[in-house]
């Protein structure tokens, strides 16, 4: 059961294998057929997923897989032009950014090239687990695997892996403690 504005044209494109999806207002979904979410998503307000081919692998799209009971702020921004793989029971915070990818690879040779005409680059897969919780602002960059029940402060800057069980926080992000 898809709810809310436009969500029936998302609906016939993603690979839905549950129930109780509601997607809310302005809410953009880009690349849809190359996505995989299961049931109980909530998609805030101004929400963007998004999947992109890369460059040089034959317009081969990314993949996007959502697992249950899934909550995603107010404008967030969900990209991946590789792979990028969410456990159950994410919650998010509002302006959130995940994203497996940039453009260029931030190399001398690109500086004379306007970012926007770069070619999108990814520096590796994104994983998080299950019942993470990432703070408003928080930000989770390419190659990065976040375990288990790890919270992620907000205003973050996830630059390396996070293990199961910690709070980690600040730029770049740093675990702060164990959870006990």
């Amino acid at each position: 059961f898809i709810q809310m504005v436009n969500s029936y044209r998302y609906s016939r494109h993603i690979k839905i294998k549950g129930s109780d999806i509601t997607i809310r207002k302005d809410a953009k979904i880009i690349g849809a057929k190359w996505m995989e979410i299961g049931s109980c998503l909530v998609i805030g307000n101004r929400v963007t997923f998004s999947t992109w081919p890369l460059p040089n692998h034959d317009n081969k799209f990314a993949k996007l897989r959502v697992g249950n009971n899934c909550r995603f702020g107010d404008d967030s921004h969900i990209t991946a032009s590789n792979y990028i793989e969410i456990g159950n029971n994410l919650l998010t915070g509002k302006k959130i950014l995940i994203t497996d990818n940039s453009h260029g690879k931030c190399i001398k040779e690109e500086l004379n090239i306007a970012p926007i005409q770069r070619k999108i680059y990814s520096k590796g897969p994104v994983k998080i687990g299950n019942n993470v919780w990432i703070g408003d602002n928080a930000i989770i960059l390419p190659g990065v695997n976040i375990g288990d029940g790890a919270i992620i402060a907000a205003n973050a800057v996830v630059t390396h892996s996070i293990p199961s069980g910690v709070i980690a926080g600040g730029n770049p992000a740093k675990i702060i403690r164990k959870i006990n």
